[in-house]
């Protein structure tokens, strides 16, 4: 008798007691069919199990009957429980392999490897031959935890025919009936323990003729049932059809579709040049910024860094991040990547220390990529963390909400190009002119402006940085490094960072005015205003530029100059102011009165004298 105690892992176990076999070789003509597929001629018993599998699929095992003590189990092995292979393999099992048992021991490990002590040898008489289906997925980790791959480990790992169980099996007691002089004895066993209903799918032939790019041809239905899929039910556009057992590979509607197309003929598909769709158009702006954006400072002389998108608490620190209310990975490689990084800044501040303790002191790197911000005001989940558990399964965690921005972070190290002078290191002016320079080219008509009053961040050096804004949004930070930073590297030379939020940038964009160039000449006026040393000179600049009138092309800062006979705490600005019409030559008169317009207003918001 047999008993399947695990329907999940064994839902079909079929069995025949064979009597009166005689053990030998097998005839010639079994044998050559044997050795022209690759397999070697054993007994006429195996031979027959193994001919079996070849024409069928379905690996056989046969036991020696009379080594048994019945019943017959199929069961989860006991955790500890011994097993000695067909090879002399002794193995300790644990509890998710599946055995084959009789009253005794064990006497099969399911669907890899028959045991030591029950198969079948010279002096076997009578036969207990096993057709069964197995879970693929546990007889795939059983077969690896111990190293085999055998024949019926490889078969069950990829799904048999669970119709087919029972008609493997007499095919099976026929051959050995017929090979070994024996014959069958009792009512052959079928426990179908766990019955599956046939797998039923809809074909949509409009869904077809996407796939593909042609119409389902007229026989689908015909094509369909020669590979033994019946049709249940048909209309205009779809057919509701059966899968066979023996196709466990057909599980979706696009494996029909495939099967069609197959049979049909792949050279009956129409040949068209493919529609190219556009992509979305966020997607499409964002490359061709970063790409511009890349053209930029390689253009002036940088260098593109490519760092890791995870950084280590100890970078953070170092760069006075503070780690706890970033993003955390669940399973990091290793602690050094173990947090998602808010900056760039860290990954090429490490990769200028690196340089430096190679000799290379003058570092000009930049970076355009995304950095990882836990959005502000809502809630994080699960201390924080993202990833995947130690089994490499998706965890379930509450996933704090998470901003990508795409930041540009350009890091100026060393000493500044210089070819007449003694060089000397870069600081603050440096990182601005590199900003003005990458945003002339990506804010359009829009002048970046540098407000000394914003929060710098961690980073930054609380006196040498300015915040970054167009059109009063901030779109950045330019700052010298902060000591503590610097000491922390143990970066000997001056160093600036400049970071910019890509997509602030292109927002504040606005495209350039364009002109016809006037044909009258420009007249210059140049003006020395004497101002306290607090008062920024871009401030006094952009005023001058409004409030000098409409025929004002520019203004530029050409002198500064304090010392002297100047009043402590003052420094004199000398700023030029072009004027120009499209329609005519200005007169002195004119420029004069709109000059002193400017010094005017000057004087009423920043106490400025003119000298």
């Amino acid at each position: 008798s047999v008993e399947v105690r695990d329907k999940e892992r064994c839902p079909r176990y079929a069995g025949q007691v064979i009597e009166g076999v005689s053990v030998g070789p097998s005839p010639l003509w079994a044998r050559v069919r044997l050795g022209r597929l690759g397999v070697r001629p054993i007994t006429n018993v195996v031979d027959a199990t193994n001919l079996v599998m070849l024409e069928r699929g379905q690996p056989l095992h046969a036991f020696d009957l009379d080594a048994l003590r019945l019943p017959v189990e199929i069961r989860r092995a006991r955790q500890g429980e011994a097993f000695v292979a067909l090879d002399g393999q002794k193995l300790s099992l644990n509890e998710d392999d599946l055995v084959i048992a009789d009253a005794d021991r064990v006497v099969a490990l399911a669907g890899v490897i028959g045991g030591a002590d029950s198969g079948v040898t010279a002096t076997t008489r009578r036969v207990f031959l096993e057709s069964a289906y197995f879970e693929p997925r546990g007889i795939r980790r059983s077969a690896r935890r111990y190293g085999f791959h055998t024949e019926a480990s490889h078969r069950f790992e990829r799904e048999v025919d669970l119709s087919g169980v029972p008609l493997s099996r007499d095919r099976g007691t026929a051959l050995i009936c017929e090979l070994a002089g024996a014959e069958a004895a009792g009512e052959p066993i079928d426990a179908y323990v766990a019955p599956r209903a046939p797998r039923r799918l809809t074909l949509r032939l409009p869904r077809y003729k996407r796939i593909i790019g042609a119409e389902a041809p007229p026989r689908t239905r015909e094509i369909l049932e020669t590979l033994g899929v019946s049709t249940v039910e048909q209309q205009a556009d779809r057919l509701l059809v059966e899968v066979p057992a023996h196709r466990p590979d057909i599980v979706e509607e696009i494996d029909l579709i495939e099967e069609v197309a197959r049979v049909a003929g792949y050279d009956q598909i129409p040949s068209s040049l493919p529609r190219v769709g556009a992509a979305p158009a966020g997607a499409r702006g964002d490359y061709r910024l970063r790409r511009r954006v890349r053209q930029i400072c390689t253009g002036i002389g940088l260098h593109e860094a490519v760092t890791y998108s995870f950084l280590s608490p100890q970078e953070l620190k170092a760069s006075r991040y503070e780690v706890e209310p970033l993003l955390r990975l669940l399973n990091p490689l290793s602690e050094e990547k173990s947090v998602m990084r808010p900056s760039l800044v860290p990954g090429l501040l490490t990769v200028a220390q690196r340089s430096q303790r190679y000799n290379v002191p003058r570092v000009r790197l930049f970076e355009v990529s995304q950095v990882f911000l836990p959005r502000q005001g809502e809630a994080r989940g699960a201390g924080g963390t993202v990833g995947t558990d130690g089994a490499g399964q998706k965890a379930r965690v509450e996933r704090p909400p998470v901003d990508e921005p795409t930041r540009l972070t350009v890091l100026l190290a060393g000493p500044r190009d210089s070819y007449l002078t003694r060089p000397e290191d870069v600081d603050f002016y440096d990182g601005k002119g590199v900003v003005e320079a990458v945003l002339a080219e990506l804010a359009g008509s829009v002048a970046p402006e540098f407000d000394l009053e914003g929060e710098p961040p961690p980073w930054a050096h609380p006196r040498k940085g300015a915040r970054v804004t167009l059109d009063g949004r901030a779109v950045g930070y330019v700052a010298e490094l902060h000591p503590d930073v610097r000491d922390a590297l143990e970066i000997t030379t001056g160093a600036v960072v400049a970071e910019l939020d890509l997509a602030a940038v292109a927002a504040a964009y606005r495209a350039p005015a364009a002109a016809k160039p006037s044909r009258f000449p420009a007249m210059r006026h140049d003006v020395a205003l004497l101002l306290p040393l607090d008062v920024p000179a871009g401030q006094v600049l952009e005023l001058l530029r409004t409030t000098a009138g409409e025929r004002c092309e520019k203004v530029e800062l050409f002198d500064r100059y304090r010392g002297g006979e100047l009043p402590p705490g003052t420094h004199s600005l000398g700023f030029a102011l072009w004027f120009r019409s499209p329609e005519r030559t200005l007169t002195d008169e004119e420029v004069d009165r709109w000059t002193k317009a400017a010094v005017d207003a000057a004087k009423a918001r920043f106490g400025a004298q003119q000298r």
